[in-house]
């Protein structure tokens, strides 16, 4: 009896256990469902940029990490992985894996994600595993960063010429890359034997960031992500972990083609590098302000050329003789203006005003042919009306130059022996002085096109008129002659076919080197949905343009935005900042859009006015202190200097061909080719 009733008892204790793990189990997995029911609401949030939801279902327990988390919707880079070449693929996951702590207070979510490669010949999708934290707070589950325990310990480790810093959970996958990237490097010195870069060991540091701001750095496969000297990239983890070799191969091709790249480009040049310098000013750091170095690339040294806090931005002049400097604070004393120019060892003060009543700016550097000037601007703070000054450089003795009041603002013709004067809307014909002579009209947007041609932008119509037709008209100064060159609702046809409105010019300039070339930008006003065109129009000879012949072969939309570019803020005209701009030897047209706020990306688009082809370039360029990513080309037209995010860009369009110079600066602006003796003095900074 004992024995049955023990057996009973062992009985009902086995089944109220049971029914106790079954009870517990299905709870379990309601609690799972419930993870990944948020995750695919977070998936919903994305899907639709809503950030509001987003930032519902995101932790705030740590408010750096939530911020970044905000800035990656914002951005676009929740889930999309551009950067690493992959397109999110349509596919959704149907497979989660979750995992609970002990008390089901934290879970590990993991599934796997599809991905398309970018650039294959043949579409390819990979796979690649996802995983969030979820944890809960009151009563629902919400994203949130994970636990120091997560990641592991931090590893430090040489692999050949590599230092690599990661985190210990993704020690696998970045051992491997890194073992993959010495072998390619080693191939590479083989081709290169002679380079040193091939023979330093620990001369190349990169860190695997476990911070969620690292993906927002990245801006292409192309572009390294820098600070100071190393290479910044995401964790694994962050991106996504590969579950086979196919989807290694895509991560490490995302992951690595920057760096192969950059130290590809650092073996060899296809083009000699400029006998020039760079003119910059950077922040050794924050504490210490802005100071001017120059750089030089032949020789990768830096000099530093002035104080701490001295200068708020640079400009070198046409023939890169020289320099201009905007003494102060950036962003402080707006109304205030004082320029430096520092020529070789000699530095001046050239000009120097500041009143309550108006704003002064500088707007060209210089602007005549015989490039001896400076353009000022003054915008009265009562009445808006901008009036123009010219500064003559030959003038200056003692700190003081002479000042010659514009009756508008002035455009001189290639010789400089004839101006275009618009005062306020109305167009003159002056002398090499800038003084008006004889009436053109109302105009915009005038341009020469040889010394006797010039060019301007005139509206038809009334204001009543819902599609006031503009005109480009051209005007020979000798035969006091114009004819109609083109009328805005041609145009409204070219760049689009069925649009309805008008299309308005914004911008008109003609090739500084080929008369019979002009370009043109301008945006529909309606039915466009804020599109923005740049055309060429190509022209007869010069000599024939006022004749009978019509003077107009043909004209091509050569580059189509989806928004408003950015003016460089260093060429204010009347009507704006222009556009686009040409370079001196009229080989390159370059556009600047800002594409991101969150990231402050930007996109530079080459066209290549010979081919035709047009090469886009991403950056990213703080919108402070500098609201424009400066830039500038080489004297023989070969190299463009750009500052990225932590480093400066040498770049040979014409060779795609790309030179990254690291630096220990905090950051630097205002980028400027010069002469080697426009900066003959200096300290040496002990910057290598």
């Amino acid at each position: 009896m004992f024995f049955i009733l023990l057996t009973l008892v062992v009985v009902i204790i086995v089944l109220v256990f049971n029914l106790f793990e079954r009870r517990l189990a299905a709870r379990e997995d309601i609690v799972r469902q419930n993870v990944v029911a948020a995750h695919r609401t977070w998936e919903q949030a994305v899907a639709r940029q809503d950030l509001e939801l987003f930032s519902s279902l995101i932790s705030r327990s740590d408010a750096d990490w939530y911020q970044s988390q905000r800035r990656l919707l914002m951005s676009g880079r929740a889930v999309d992985r551009s950067q690493f070449d992959l397109t999110l693929s349509p596919t959704p996951a149907n497979q989660f894996e979750v995992v609970l702590d002990s008390n089901w207070r934290r879970a590990e979510l993991r599934y796997p994600q599809q991905f398309v490669v970018g650039g294959a010949s043949v579409e390819q999708t990979i796979t690649l595993e996802q995983t969030y934290v979820y944890q809960i707070s009151g009563s629902r589950w919400q994203a949130a960063p994970p636990p120091t325990t997560f990641w592991g310990d931090t590893r430090i480790r040489e692999f050949g010429p590599l230092l690599v810093t990661y985190a210990e959970r993704d020690a696998e996958v970045i051992e491997k890359m890194a073992g993959d990237l010495v072998n390619e490097i080693a191939r590479i010195c083989t081709q290169q034997p002679e380079a040193q870069e091939c023979s330093v060991d620990g001369s190349i540091p990169i860190m695997f960031e476990t911070d969620p701001e690292s993906l927002l750095v990245l801006g292409d496969t192309d572009t390294p992500a820098l600070q100071g000297r190393t290479f910044l990239l995401p964790t694994p983890t962050l991106v996504g972990l590969p579950v086979d070799d196919t989807g290694y191969a895509a991560l490490y091709n995302g992951y690595m083609k920057r760096i192969i790249r950059t130290l590809q480009n650092d073996l060899a040049l296809p083009v000699p590098l400029p006998e020039q310098e760079v003119a910059v000013l950077c922040f050794p750091s924050y504490e210490e302000g802005l100071s001017l170095f120059s750089y030089q690339p032949r020789s990768d040294t830096w000099t530093q050329q002035s104080d701490p806090r001295r200068f708020s931005s640079i400009q070198a002049l046409r023939d890169d003789s020289a320099v201009v400097l905007r003494a102060g604070f950036p962003g402080v004393e707006i109304a205030h203006l004082e320029l430096v120019l520092k020529r070789g060892s000699e530095e001046q003060s050239i000009f120097k005003e500041g009143t309550t009543e108006q704003s002064v700016r500088l707007d060209g550097i210089p602007i005549r042919p015989q490039n001896d000037s400076l353009l000022l601007s003054s915008v009265q703070g009562s009445t808006g009306l901008t009036s123009y000054r010219l500064l003559s450089l030959n003038s200056c003795n003692d700190g003081v130059c002479d000042v010659q009041t514009l009756d508008g603002f002035p455009l001189w013709s290639p010789s400089g022996e004839r101006s275009l004067v618009l005062v306020g809307s109305e167009l003159y014909i002056g002398d090499e002085e800038g003084v008006p002579d004889r009436y053109v009209g109302r105009a915009f947007s005038p341009f020469w096109i040889s010394d006797d041609v010039f060019g301007y932008v005139r509206l038809r119509g009334s204001a009543t008129n819902e599609s006031p037709d503009m005109e480009l008209v051209l005007h020979s100064v000798e035969m006091d002659q114009e004819r109609l060159l083109i009328k805005s609702a041609d145009l409204l046809d070219q760049v689009e076919t069925g649009l309805k409105g008008a299309f308005r010019i914004m911008y008109v300039a003609a090739s500084p080197t080929d008369p019979s070339l002009i370009f043109l930008a301008g945006t529909p006003v309606r039915g466009g949905g804020g599109r923005f065109y740049v055309l060429k129009l190509q022209l007869q000879a010069a000599a024939s343009i006022i004749s009978d012949n019509l003077p107009l072969i043909r004209s091509e939309v050569i580059l189509a935005l989806d928004d408003l570019p950015v003016g460089d803020p260093s060429t204010l005209t009347p009507t704006g900042y222009p556009p686009f701009s040409i370079t001196a030897d009229g080989r390159k047209l370059t556009v600047f859009r800002f594409a991101d706020p969150v990231t402050n990306t930007w996109l530079l688009y080459l066209y290549d006015v010979a081919s035709g082809q047009t090469r886009v370039l991403t950056l990213n360029y703080p919108i402070y202190p500098a609201p424009f990513p400066f830039y500038d080309w080489s004297a023989d037209g070969n190299w463009l200097l750009l500052v990225d995010n932590g480093f400066l860009r040498l770049v040979a369009p014409d060779y795609d061909y790309e030179r990254i110079i690291t630096h220990d600066f905090v950051a630097c602006r205002y980028p400027a080719w010069i002469d080697p003796l426009a900066l003959a003095t200096g300290v040496r900074s002990g910057i290598d």
